[in-house]
């Protein structure tokens, strides 16, 4: 399934062309008019999925991928997903907002016992650590 169907039927919409899509500083720039970087929307609207729409689109095209979900600045990747697409799946944490991203364990992966995979954010000072 490519992006644009994958875009289609997760959010039930057609997605931005790219010269709608904001840079991560007009995404920083509407923080606060959205209440927080993961209701950013993609073109810079309010949007409850924003970040998770920001993600897809970032992803651009992952065979594989079945179902993407937001909860506040973490996101949850399902789907039987390649190898090679893992390493895109690490890329996004680039995507302005996102803290965490979390994937269901892989059926085909050789060792069922370690949990999900998480990747946490490279720049996230931690909670201790954060300008307030």
């Amino acid at each position: 399934m490519g992006q644009s169907n994958f875009y289609r039927s997760s959010f039930g919409e057609e997605p931005p062309a790219l010269n709608e899509l904001l840079t991560p500083d007009e995404v920083n720039q509407k923080r606060e008019k959205c209440g927080g970087l993961e209701y950013v929307g993609p073109t810079g609207e309010y949007d409850e999925k924003g970040l998770a729409k920001r993600v897809v689109l970032a992803l651009d095209d992952i065979d594989g991928l079945q179902e993407i979900e937001q909860e506040g600045s973490v996101i949850k990747i399902t789907g039987n997903i390649s190898p090679t697409a893992k390493k895109k799946i690490t890329l996004v944490q680039g995507v302005t907002g996102l803290q965490t991203t979390e994937r269901d364990p892989d059926p085909h992966d050789p060792d069922p016992s370690k949990p999900p995979s998480k990747t946490k954010d490279p720049h996230d000072p931690g909670p201790d650590r954060r300008r307030t």
